[in-house]
């Protein structure tokens, strides 16, 4: 999860395009929550490593009893670092296209008794509706 531009060999990021809310104080993580609240969907933060080591410096317990903010969460460590997002993931559309090629080599890895196998097929994704998503960033 980032906010990458799209490239050649890599898709867009899905913050791509939206503007992240500088966050310095607890009132700009509630401020996200509550717009994100406002849309009326199940929402749940995505947290990056670097944006939780900043959240701890802001108050150690705001984590409390498997919740932040009284909302679900995830650690990302996939996610690019500083950011967090609040955001309803069902939202999320995950497509394949194209053909799947499933290649058995058992050749190249013969000498110590093992078969690669490769499955190879396209798979794209894309948010169905980006102003749901509220992004912050740590600097």
């Amino acid at each position: 999860m980032s906010d990458d531009a799209e490239t050649t060999d890599q898709p867009k990021g899905i913050f791509n395009g939206l503007s992240a809310t500088t966050i310095s104080a607890i009132t700009d993580l509630a401020t996200m929550q509550y717009n994100g609240d406002k849309e009326k969907t199940k929402n749940v933060w995505v947290i990056s490593p670097k944006a939780k080591a900043e959240i701890l410096k802001l108050n150690p317990l705001i984590f409390n009893d498997g919740k932040f903010l009284g909302s679900e969460y995830i650690f990302e460590n996939r996610m690019k670092d500083g950011l967090i997002a609040y955001l309803p993931l069902d939202l999320v559309v995950v497509a394949q296209f194209g053909v799947v090629e499933i290649t058995v080599d058992n050749v190249t890895d013969v000498v110590n008794g093992n078969v690669k196998t490769y499955i190879d097929t396209y798979f794209d994704f894309d948010f169905m509706d980006t102003t749901k998503i509220q992004v912050g960033c740590f600097e």
